[in-house]
């Protein structure tokens, strides 16, 4: 559907592609589809349920994806406003970084992985490294815990001017529908 609206993308001045995941079997089997297209590039990833706006946000990205090319640091996008039975969670540790990456948690200190994520192209072999989980998914949380494991994660607190908006419910589009109008 997405590519018969948008076709190549031309009349919107980009280049649009298309790879299908036929299956919904975790995020990191979307990076595995998309390795090609990948190629040695670094990987920035935003799931399909998630909108983030805000002025500050393009400066994140930038130190991010900057981060990614040149040390090898993986960056997951964070905020602290939602379920925390709903999102996978971070524990954050007295400076900031992770301690803890896990699907649900009710730790103080967790904050909500907002399903933004900047990867060095060496994500592509760890992708392959990792297997399904208890729910037959490919999960990003597993790609994760092994930048972490290697000292390669950097966290980043979503700024007070951006907002994240969550569009995996009816009700949630809803709210997000509302919260654009008024932009």
């Amino acid at each position: 559907m997405f590519q018969r609206a948008l076709g190549d993308g031309q009349s919107f001045g980009v280049n649009l592609s298309y790879a299908c995941q036929n299956n919904p079997e975790g995020i990191a089997q979307a990076i595995m589809i998309g390795k090609d297209f990948i190629a040695d590039d670094a990987l920035c990833l935003i799931t399909g349920d998630t909108i983030i706006t805000g002025s500050s946000l393009q400066k994140q990205l930038t130190k991010a994806y900057k981060a990614a090319e040149k040390s090898g640091n993986a960056t997951i996008f964070v905020d602290q406003d939602y379920d925390p039975n709903q999102y996978g969670m971070v524990v954050l540790s007295g400076n900031g970084s992770a301690s803890e990456i896990t699907g649900v948690s009710n730790k103080p200190n967790y904050y909500s992985i907002t399903g933004l994520y900047v990867f060095p192209n060496s994500v592509l072999k760890h992708v392959f490294e990792i297997e399904k989980s208890e729910r037959n998914r490919f999960e990003i949380t597993s790609v994760s815990k092994i930048f972490q494991n290697k000292n390669k994660l950097q966290i980043q607190k979503l700024p007070s001017d951006c907002m994240w908006l969550d569009t995996s419910t009816f009700d949630a589009i809803l709210n997000s529908s509302l919260y654009m109008q008024k932009q």
